[in-house]
């Protein structure tokens, strides 16, 4: 504190305009102290740093004066600390490689898409706290909170868009749960039944195969994605209703190959828990009527009780499961599936023309799979024949997305100023 002035109760207002000079030259010793060259950063922008976080809450300030100068000091420190950082850490990037913005782009959509979604008072406390820099009991002030409400907003909103922009961790945590509470229900039916664990071990089976060719035909998806190469988008037929940087929806002959390859990939997953959990319900329903005959009674056999309504729902877990591991998944991480990828075909939203974010994914797929199940799919599917223009089937109604051929694209005129 020996090289700071006496301090002088004066407003921040007063305080700029009469020792501007000083500041700056303050914090142009102070980064030469720190080895911090101005090609990193000016003593102007310290200074402009410094009041910008000194006027988010003035009325506190005692000693304005001194309080800016130990503004400056934490600035030019934390601009020490990070050039320490990256020494040493050279950034090459050869000079004949292309650089892509559009990934960077898509993940800038997906978080503001993300941030959209929060309720407003999780929005504005991670908003101020993580992007604004205040402090947590500076937060709380300003939105009229506790500092211990605003931390709960922060932490619920930190989980909600991990969860939303990271879906992989999430579905697998739901496959190993899911795998663990069926472990852990047979071998609690075992022990009570005095049965020995290599018993039940059979009927894991199954399980463990579906979510190991789930992994698997994930896995191929993603180095297809890889390995394949997109197809190069030039100038292409123009269709009515869509100008110039649009891309063109897909003709549905392709769509629906797509689609018989991606129910064909969940149809090769389903197989071992369908057949086992159908061939125990057929095992069980032929020991009641076994049972039943045997009795000389006339009983009525029901074939819905609870050994095969646990059954049923082992099987409609699974399909809800493979629906969103094979179809919502790749969707939101790459914009297509397997039978997508295959046949040249991606799923766009409609507004960005960019890969969907998780929630529509999810929101898609979830439709198509219920309007399977009403037997509506076909007609859902077909829709897209009479709609204009993008060619949108129920579920991408539901979703506001559309199916695009990478064969197609229509380049936007390139605009400057």
């Amino acid at each position: 504190m020996a090289d700071v002035p006496a301090e002088s109760h004066v407003s921040l207002d007063g305080l700029y305009m009469r020792q501007r000079g000083a500041l700056v030259g303050y914090a142009r010793r102070k980064l030469r102290e720190a080895d911090v060259p101005e090609s990193v950063v000016g003593a102007e922008d310290v200074v402009q740093s410094a009041f910008a976080k000194a006027y988010r809450d003035p009325a506190r300030i005692q000693q304005p004066r001194a309080y800016v100068y130990e503004l400056i000091r934490n600035e030019v420190l934390a601009y020490a600390r990070r050039r320490s950082c990256t020494d040493g850490k050279a950034l090459v990037i050869s000079c004949l490689e292309e650089v892509d913005p559009t990934a960077a782009v898509e993940e800038r959509c997906d978080v503001q898409r993300a941030l959209g979604d929060l309720p407003a008072q999780q929005r504005t406390a991670v908003y101020m706290v993580k992007a604004l820099g205040y402090r947590q009991d500076e937060a709380a002030a300003l939105m009229g909170k506790r500092p211990g409400t605003v931390a709960t907003h922060v932490a619920r909103a930190t989980i909600t868009l991990r969860a939303v922009l990271a879906p992989m961790p999430v579905v697998v945590c739901v496959m190993v749960f899911g795998v663990s509470a069926e472990s852990i229900r047979r071998y609690s039916a075992a022990s009570q039944a005095g049965r020995r664990v290599a018993d039940v071990v059979p009927g894991l089976i199954p399980i463990v195969l579906w979510a190991v060719l789930a992994l698997l035909l994930l896995g191929a998806t993603a180095v297809l994605s890889r390995v394949l190469p997109t197809a190069q988008r030039g100038s292409g037929p123009s269709e009515a209703g869509l100008g110039a940087g649009l891309a063109i929806p897909a003709a549905l002959p392709r769509r629906v190959f797509a689609r018989l390859i991606d129910y064909l990939a969940a149809g090769v997953v389903l197989a071992p828990i369908a057949v086992s959990q159908g061939t125990a319900a057929y095992q069980h329903l032929q020991g009641k009527i076994a049972t039943a005959r045997q009795s000389g009674v006339t009983v009525t056999v029901w074939l819905i009780d609870e050994t095969t309504a646990a059954q049923l729902g082992v099987l409609a877990s699974s399909l809800l499961l493979t629906g969103l591991f094979l179809e919502a998944l790749p969707t939101a991480l790459w914009g297509r599936t397997l039978g997508k990828k295959l046949l040249g075909l991606r799923v766009l939203d409609v507004e960005s023309q960019t890969k969907p974010a998780p929630a529509p994914a999810v929101q898609r797929a979830l439709t198509q799979l219920t309007l399977n199940i009403l037997t509506v799919g076909v007609v859902g599917l077909l829709w897209c024949l009479v709609d204009r223009p993008w060619r949108q089937c129920w579920h991408d109604k539901a979703a506001k997305t559309f199916v695009a051929d990478d064969k197609k694209f229509q380049p936007a005129p390139r605009s400057f100023g």
